[in-house]
């Protein structure tokens, strides 16, 4: 689905990468359980020698960092999204910082990743690997620059919509995403042009420290209680024979995109099975062998979890090569031209994926 989570893009010469080679991707994941151990390692000895100010009090943080860059790197790596390693470092970073690490760790850390890679991996695929690290180690102030820079003006109607998520109002809230739709909105705009921005909008202010972590949680609460609203408050009989089971693919934590484009399809008639986040691989294709359904629908916002989606769609035309399998998600239309030859489907709205879906199981005259 649309999504407005990323500030304007950092480039940090991205242009001047090549594909990294197969030898090297390999080479990296196979060693990339030692190198966790050795970055974390380094910080923990490091650590205790900085300065209070400098120090990291919650040293899981900083492990749980590592193992998200870990993921992130094996993304860019494998799908060449060298040019939005940037923008997701910086979310990362963000995301990390408004749970208390101090982002004076960054450029250390980043160098115990080269010297580990260059200490693990032979030559010339080390030489490969650490190229996008060493650049983003040399634009680290433009990085700083953009967990700073000022969020994307919203209009009105949405800003309005903010409001109510920080005071945490949700009758009214959902409320006015309904008088929105009862006014004319379609339910395609309700959702992309004012819900989901308003959440982006209150995810950044997260990220920045300016409110907190039990408000933001609160927030997305409400954006599903709101949607549930929605749908109960449409009638709609069941148009379709088709059933449609809708997941995010292993360990991606971005559940709400997902989400909404299932309560969309359901209001247009579709039998939905929304299974969210949280699941494997294994919990994915056996609710696909139970419930069967014509089409999967795979949610991926993360380039972390590129290499998961990649593995599960393998997995599922194992073991149901009839099924129809449909992408969304911000990451996979990054990385479409790789996904396109082995899905039915990329769909970037919610008026147009239903489409697609319905070209895709409707039988031809």
């Amino acid at each position: 689905m649309p999504d407005a989570s990323s500030p304007q893009q950092t480039n940090i010469g991205s242009q001047h990468f090549k594909p990294v080679s197969r030898s090297a991707l390999d080479l990296f994941t196979q060693a990339l359980p030692k190198l966790l151990v050795f970055v974390d390692e380094k910080f923990h000895l490091e650590n205790k020698f900085l300065c209070d100010d400098a120090c990291c009090k919650n040293e899981g943080l900083i492990e749980d960092f590592n193992r998200k860059l870990g993921n992130l790197l094996t993304g860019i790596y494998e799908f060449s999204l060298f040019e939005h390693f940037a923008d997701e470092f910086s979310w990362l970073v963000a995301e990390q910082e408004s749970r208390g690490l101090n982002k004076t760790f960054l450029e250390s850390d980043l160098k115990a990743w080269i010297l580990g890679i260059n200490s693990m991996i032979k030559r010339p695929e080390s030489a490969e690997l650490v190229q996008p690290i060493e650049c983003m180690c040399r634009y680290m102030p433009a990085v700083y620059a953009q967990l700073e820079a000022a969020e994307s003006p919203l209009d009105e109607k949405t800003l309005q919509f903010v409001d109510l998520l920080l005071r945490k109002s949700r009758k009214f809230a959902a409320e006015h995403i309904l008088s929105l739709i009862r006014e004319g909105a379609t339910i395609e705009h309700a959702y992309t042009g004012v819900l989901l921005p308003a959440l982006t909008h209150v995810r950044l202010l997260w990220r920045k420290n300016k409110i907190s972590a039990a408000d933001e949680n609160v927030a997305s609460d409400i954006c599903r209680y709101t949607i549930f609203r929605v749908v109960d408050s449409i009638f709609s009989e069941r148009k379709y024979p088709f059933k449609v089971l809708v997941a995010c693919v292993p360990e991606e934590e971005d559940v709400l995109g997902a989400e909404v484009f299932a309560n969309f399809m359901e209001i247009r008639g579709w039998s939905i099975y929304f299974i969210g986040h949280g699941f494997s691989a294994e919990d994915i294709i056996h609710a696909i062998e139970t419930n069967k359904p014509q089409v999967v629908v795979l949610s991926a916002v993360s380039i972390a979890w590129l290499p998961a989606a990649r593995k599960l769609i393998e997995q599922i035309r194992q073991t149901d090569p009839q099924v129809k399998i449909v992408l969304e998600g911000q990451a996979v239309l990054r990385a479409r031209d790789h996904f396109k030859p082995m899905v039915d489907g990329i769909v970037s709205g919610f008026e147009d994926g239903q489409k697609i879906m319905l070209d895709m199981v409707m039988p031809r005259a």
